[in-house]
């Protein structure tokens, strides 16, 4: 899904219809919003089926969006009334393909009738060239050199095989801490440091389970509209000055750690601007199901050293700042993810669509028409993100968490000097065996 996001308003449609069409409780929703009407799905042997989904979902936009809120998991795909201003665009063009396949189509379909359409689609392209020159969704579609699939899978040549075998490692390390567990057997402080960052490296292997690695060669786009042009046309909307690149209007490259590190006087990134390249310091936008994801392998490896609560530590002082100092960690972890999510909630004013879908249902709809309807607000610049209020409040956040870590980390190699006999002992593995 991440994938087709990336391809901007037509790949959030398609999106929409997949996670539509995926369940049957999913559909009946859908068909009670729309009156019992249904849009079709594009797919790669019908023809046309890209301008039927955008001429079917304009007419069902209503209840488009009515979904996509109702179902919280779907809202990056939420299509923003500048999304549908450019679907309809694309879907006028697309239509004179579909007339010229209903003008062609049967049996008597001979040479002298298929010229003729196939000079007035070029017509079509050459005049859509000159008339969106200036449009910054269309203009790319005119130009847009074609890739296949093959070629954006070919740059993802992760090893697999070296990645499960992390994953095999990772696995017998939780498998052996568990079993020392049942067979009470003493645990250092050092495994539980392990568990924790195993958690983590078993996250990092499903998120980068096709990550690109060894690109050589690049996809170079080619865009006969230059940036002044693309300047002039974007009119208003670029007459600030811009930050990190003329483009700023449309994405600011933010928020990012360069943005921060920006506020706060220190050199971070490239110094020349514009930006001769795209920095890789972007703070990832999570919300729904993987935001959710993210806090519970945070809260976890944090809160796996609540385990060594009750441990035996050299001495009773090292056992008592073990315990504040895993509370600090877990506490401070807790506070950050539920800040972000307050923050969230105002962002995204869900308080107020939560009681309009609880309560009083019969406003949803006008409640999330007149949002639609609302202009888009502008990317935050540095100066903007983050508050003056938000890095003090986050750096003591994070001041006290870097504390509480840092000891933990030089106390599981300090601990190594008087540990449980029972320590040393080996698990037992045949004792997990039945036996007769």
């Amino acid at each position: 899904m991440q994938q087709w996001r990336r391809k901007g308003p037509l790949g959030k449609l398609h999106n929409i219809v997949v996670y539509i069409q995926r369940s049957t409780q999913r559909l009946a929703n859908f068909r009670d919003l729309s009156g019992g009407r249904l849009f079709v799905r594009d797919n790669s042997t019908r023809w046309n089926s890209w301008y039927a989904m955008i001429s079917c979902a304009t007419k069902l936009k209503t209840a488009i969006n009515l979904f996509c809120h109702q179902y919280q998991e779907n809202n990056n795909d939420l299509l923003s009334e500048r999304d549908w201003q450019d679907l309809g665009k694309l879907g006028d063009f697309l239509r004179f393909f579909h007339d010229a396949t209903l003008a062609t189509e049967g049996h008597s379909a001979t040479l002298d009738k298929i010229l003729p359409p196939m000079d007035f689609l070029l017509e079509q392209f050459e005049t859509a060239k000159q008339n969106y020159a200036d449009d910054l969704f269309m203009s790319p579609c005119m130009l847009m050199p074609i890739i296949d699939e093959r070629e954006i899978w070919d740059r993802s040549k992760a090893d697999i095989m070296i990645k499960i075998i992390n994953f095999l490692q990772i696995a017998w390390l939780l498998l052996s801490i568990a079993a020392r567990r049942i067979q009470n057997l003493a645990i250092a402080t050092m495994e539980l440091g392990a568990v924790s960052n195993a958690t983590s490296s078993l996250a990092i292997l499903f998120v980068w389970m096709q990550k690109p690695t060894d690109v050589v060669t690049s996809i170079l786009i080619h865009i006969e509209t230059s940036t002044a042009e693309i300047l002039i046309a974007a009119g208003d909307a670029a007459k600030e000055p811009y930050v990190m690149t003329p483009l700023d209007f449309v994405d600011n490259i933010g928020p990012s750690w360069s943005n921060v590190m920006t506020f706060m006087n220190i050199p971070a990134g490239p110094i020349e601007r514009p930006l001769a390249r795209f920095t890789n310091d972007r703070f990832p936008h999570l919300r729904g199901t993987r935001q959710l994801i993210l806090i519970v392998v945070t809260l976890f490896t944090d809160g796996i050293h609540l385990c060594g609560w009750n441990y035996r530590f050299p001495t009773a002082g090292e056992q008592i700042a073990w315990r504040i100092v895993t509370m600090v960690m877990f506490v401070t972890a807790t506070i950050f993810w539920f800040a972000e999510l307050v923050a969230v909630c105002r962002r995204d004013q869900l308080p107020e669509l939560w009681y309009c879908k609880f309560f009083t249902p019969q406003k949803l709809a006008a409640l999330l028409e007149e949002r639609s309807k609302q202009p888009e607000e502008p990317p935050l610049t540095p100066e903007e993100f983050p508050k003056a209020w938000e890095c003090g409040a986050s750096g003591t956040v994070f001041g006290l968490y870097l504390i509480a870590r840092a000891f933990t980390v030089i106390e599981m190699f300090v601990g190594l000097r008087r540990l449980p006999t029972s320590a040393f002992a080996y698990v037992n593995w045949t004792t997990f065996l039945p036996h007769w």
